[in-house]
């Protein structure tokens, strides 16, 4: 497993960790120290010092957790785990279980496909898994109540997860939060639709979709003057 540490862009690396040689549980017990190394922080409240989550540690676990006991151990390939300031991505080797549709593996409700069968049943048996096949809906229900939402895509080749660190809109300038629920209440709206209502410069509205579509905070969908935003998720 790779895991490395960026700074705003790709091309800052702060740190890099390599894990190998090492047991599936000793791996999933090193990247989880990793993270809360990296996501966690205490706060004061009171008179009580309280640690929390940026990122939420139960989505992490269960992320490579079923990275590891669902991956294609035939690929010559890592699992990559790419850590930002404010989201993560968790790429696993190998394509769905065959068997497991893309759609069924997005539903809340789908059948338990394993790739590995004995690996997966020491996982639920020793707590490491809640249940087999609910981890996309329990990640899901997690990030509910926040406004960005953890993304899933599926190719032939790999299986990619980002997770938002929670609470993030809340650090944005209030012209980002304002174009933000332009979006949310508008969508699916064209920038000339969200230029009308925003009050921003053009150059302004371009720059901010920019960053939101970089984070994955909105997705844009047509071509040319069909052109749309929405939020993701």
């Amino acid at each position: 497993m790779d895991i490395v540490e960026f700074g705003q862009t790709r091309s800052m690396i702060l740190k890099r960790y390599t894990l190998e040689n090492l047991s599936v549980l000793e791996m999933l017990k090193q990247a989880e120290k990793i993270f809360k190394d990296t996501y966690s922080y205490e706060a004061v409240e009171g008179f009580t010092r309280v640690l929390k989550e940026r990122i939420p540690a139960i989505c992490f676990r269960e992320l490579i957790a079923t990275a590891l006991i669902h991956r294609e151990w035939q690929v010559n390939s890592r699992i990559k785990v790419e850590m930002y300031p404010d989201r993560l991505y968790v790429l696993s080797p190998g394509g769905l279980p065959e068997g497991l549709s893309e759609e069924e593996y997005r539903s809340s409700r789908h059948l338990s496909v394993l790739r590995n069968r004995s690996l997966s049943l020491v996982f639920l048996k020793l707590g490491k898994v809640e249940t087999l096949g609910s981890g996309i809906p329990m990640i899901q229900e997690v990030y509910a109540d926040d406004p960005v939402k953890p993304d899933f895509q599926v190719s032939d080749s790999s299986v990619t997860t980002m997770l938002p660190c929670v609470g993030t809109l809340q650090d944005l300038p209030s012209e980002e939060r304002n174009l933000y629920n332009l979006i949310r209440d508008l969508q699916p709206v064209s920038s000339k639709e969200l230029l009308a209502s925003s009050g921003m410069s053009r150059s302004t509205q371009t720059r901010v979709l920019n960053v939101f579509l970089k984070k994955q905070i909105v997705v844009r969908s047509g071509k040319g003057p069909a052109v749309r935003y929405r939020l993701a998720g």
